[in-house]
């Protein structure tokens, strides 16, 4: 039908309407949806106190995964980490008290042994070798949280840090982290499959924890 008048045209009742249409959002929603979808070209957004504390735990534990895995042996290592390699790849039994647990994290990295070991001449060995390894940096990561806790727990809040006490706190921190990273019986640990990197890794975790429930 077409409307009579003053021209011609056609009914706005009889136009379709798209089912994909949905209405715009309004108020709280429109400004959530722009802030988060939005392409803004303002200038770059001001590096956070957060952002830095995490790029400073990112550098840290880069850096000694690189230094335990530039360092770290591709083949099966003297006295028990032969036995410990054996057990991952097999799930047998080793000596008391066993480590059930790191053999079943050992023989997770030992499945990956074609991807993971692939240019070791020991595939396998190289593996559970990199168990330690990636145990190891963690736990200097989380020795790095834990030197920061205690900092808060002398200076107060991040909120309320300076500029000053900030860099304090994680370069205390990232040296305080990286010289146990580099300590002989540490280091030695870190690069061959041992149950002792991972026993520090939980050692750690357990400290950092408790500090955290003390400031819940």
């Amino acid at each position: 039908r077409v409307r009579r008048g003053a021209g011609f045209g056609i009914c706005p009742s009889l136009v379709p309407r798209a089912p994909f249409l949905i209405p715009r959002p309004r108020g709280a929603l429109a400004r959530r949806l722009s802030s988060r979808f939005a392409f803004s070209h303002g200038p770059a957004p001001r590096m956070t106190g957060k952002l830095i504390d995490r790029l400073v735990a990112a550098t840290v534990f880069v850096y000694s995964f690189v230094l335990y895995l530039a360092t770290m042996a591709e083949t099966t290592p003297f006295w028990d980490s032969g036995e410990f390699i054996a057990i991952s790849n097999g799930l047998e039994v080793s000596h008391p008290p066993g480590a059930p647990f790191y053999m079943l994290v050992g023989r997770l990295f030992s499945m990956l042994s074609p991807i993971l070991g692939a240019s070791s001449p020991e595939p396998i060995a190289f593996s559970v070798n990199l168990v330690s390894v990636l145990c190891s940096a963690l736990t200097i990561l989380v020795t790095h949280l834990v030197i920061v806790r205690l900092v808060r727990i002398w200076t107060g809040h991040p909120d309320t840090w300076t500029p000053a006490q900030r860099i304090g706190a994680n370069a205390g921190g990232a040296i305080g982290a990286l010289t146990f990273a580099a300590t002989d019986s540490f280091w030695f640990n870190a690069v061959e499959a041992e149950v002792y990197a991972m026993s520090m890794l939980f050692t750690a975790l357990v400290v950092w924890l408790a500090l955290v429930w003390r400031d819940a």
